[in-house]
């Protein structure tokens, strides 16, 4: 039971658990309020920015760990520090956005800037099929920026509904988690994996019992950008000294993995831009088009949306665990993938209209 109660990835999510419940209630009590528009999902003015606290809570209980436990792999305490900061400043930056509007082009520049960061760090996307060709480092980091930009854009995008962004992240991580712990492995960065997805398990759980089923408090533009940011740094650093694992396309396949069960989260913004520039509407123009908004306005809850989302992570989060498994290869994934999405586009378009919804 002790050797349980002082583990350490254990300790890091109680720790930035309580800190995450504390540090809500305390954004709730600050009253960085929402106020509903057209476009909005709620009726009533509601506080926003909670995601400061998943933020604060998750670096501060990664300070106590630290203190507590030092870590025994991997980065020097400079390259920590020089990450971390990096990481706090787009935080920073968004928090900023939620109180006064920050333009996006800065907001985008920032995210430029933390992608340079984490690729002058190592932390990159790897194409071991170009090893040896000159451009290669250009690739990486051309590829790392898209990433980065991608991913915590599409977070910010999706996070419209009650529990929804949080939720599922949520029931991701231990699919990370579990996937990290599968595949082979003899890379210290393994520990850096854990530990993070550990730490923002608990601080975004303390937030979550704030936000779902009834909106206390949104994450704003600090969570979901955080949380985006964060979720690309755990796929990157799971490919991280892994060179003998096989590449999909040109690749890395812990990077494909990791990322895989939130598949239905990244497609949703995709589909929506595509949409759009097809139907000659604005592609920058604040709308509630996205399926999960399509969802909502047919008459489905914020729970019951967000619940769907989370069942898609389950599935996808299963269908990469047998990778490692041996039951399911890359194919295998990209068609069921591919297969579960369509159907549930087309359910969308079909409530929607049932509804009397304009898609």
């Amino acid at each position: 039971m002790s050797v349980f109660l002082y583990n350490p990835y254990l300790t890091s999510c109680l720790i930035t658990f309580a800190l995450s419940l504390v540090f809500t209630r305390l954004m709730i009590v600050a009253n960085i309020t929402d106020i509903p528009v057209e476009r909005s999902a709620h009726d009533i003015p509601t506080p926003r920015a909670g995601g400061a606290a998943i933020v604060v809570s998750f670096f501060v209980g990664s300070g106590i760990l630290f203190h507590l436990y030092p870590p025994p792999h991997g980065f020097s305490g400079e390259v920590l520090g020089l990450v971390a900061g990096a990481i706090f400043i787009g935080a920073g930056v968004s928090f900023l956005d939620d109180i006064v509007h920050v333009p996006y082009r800065i907001r985008l520049l920032i995210q430029a800037a933390v992608a340079m960061v984490l690729v002058g760090v190592g932390l990159k996307i790897q194409c071991p099929p170009f090893e040896g060709f000159i451009g290669l480092p250009v690739i990486e980091f051309f590829l790392t920026l898209l990433f980065i930009v991608f991913v915590t854009n599409a977070a910010n995008f999706v996070d419209g509904l009650n529990g929804l962004l949080s939720g599922s992240v949520l029931v991701a991580l231990p699919f990370m988690i579990a996937t990290t712990t599968l595949l082979p492995t003899t890379a210290s960065s393994d520990y850096w994996t854990y530990l993070i997805c550990f730490i923002l398990f608990g601080a975004i759980l303390g937030f979550y019992f704030y936000n779902f089923p009834k909106g206390r408090i949104f994450m704003g533009d600090v969570g979901s950008i955080f949380i985006g940011l964060m979720i690309g740094i755990i796929a990157l650093m799971g490919q991280k000294g892994h060179p003998e694992q096989p590449t999909w396309l040109f690749i890395h396949a812990r990077l494909f993995l990791l990322i895989y069960p939130l598949g239905f989260l990244w497609f949703d913004p995709v589909f929506t831009v595509i949409r759009r520039f097809s139907l000659g509407r604005s592609m920058f123009e604040p709308n509630r088009d996205f399926l999960l908004h399509l969802l909502n306005r047919a008459g489905y809850s914020h729970a019951t949306v967000s619940s769907l989302y989370y069942l898609s992570v389950f599935i996808l989060g299963t269908m990469a665990l047998l990778t490692p498994l041996g039951y399911l290869s890359f194919i295998g994934l990209v068609l069921g993938y591919v297969l579960l999405q369509i159907l549930f586009v087309l359910w969308v378009f079909y409530e929607a209209r049932r509804a009397g919804v304009d898609v």
